[in-house]
C-alpha cells in the first residue's frame, strides 16, 4: 500500500523525491569543478612572467588615452549624432543623453590610457 496524498495529479512524494535527486545530481557535477578550482588556485603562484606589452605603453597612451586625439574626435563626432537626432526626433532625452556618453567615454578612454 503506498501512501500518497494528491497535488494537482502529482503526489507530493514524487516532486521531493525528484527535488531530491536533482540535488543529487547537481551535487555530483559539482564535485568534480571544486577539486579543479583548488588546483588551480594552488599552482597559480608558480606563474612568473614579464610583461611583454610594457613596451607599447607609451603608443597606447598617445592614440587612446584621455587627451588623444582620437578621443577628441570620438567626443565630436558623439555631439554630432547627438544634435542630429535631437534634431530628427525632438526628443531632450538624445539631447541630454550626450553628456552620459561623453561621461562614459571619458572613464573608458582614461582606463585604456
Amino acid at each position: 500500500m503506498e501512501l500518497s496524498i494528491k497535488a494537482k495529479g502529482i503526489s507530493v512524494f514524487k516532486k521531493v523525491k525528484s527535488a531530491v535527486t536533482e540535488m543529487n545530481q547537481a551535487r555530483k557535477a559539482a564535485g568534480g569543478i571544486i577539486p579543479a578550482i583548488a588546483a588551480l588556485m594552488l599552482c597559480s603562484n608558480n606563474a612568473f612572467a614579464e610583461d611583454l606589452m610594457a613596451a607599447g605603453k607609451e603608443t597606447v597612451n598617445g592614440t587612446f588615452g584621455a587627451d588623444s586625439a582620437i578621443a577628441k574626435w570620438i567626443i565630436l563626432a558623439e555631439v554630432i549624432v547627438g544634435i542630429i537626432t535631437y534634431i530628427k526626433t525632438k526628443n531632450m532625452f538624445m539631447l541630454f543623453g550626450i553628456a552620459v556618453v561623453i561621461v562614459f567615454t571619458t572613464i573608458g578612454f582614461g582606463l585604456a590610457g
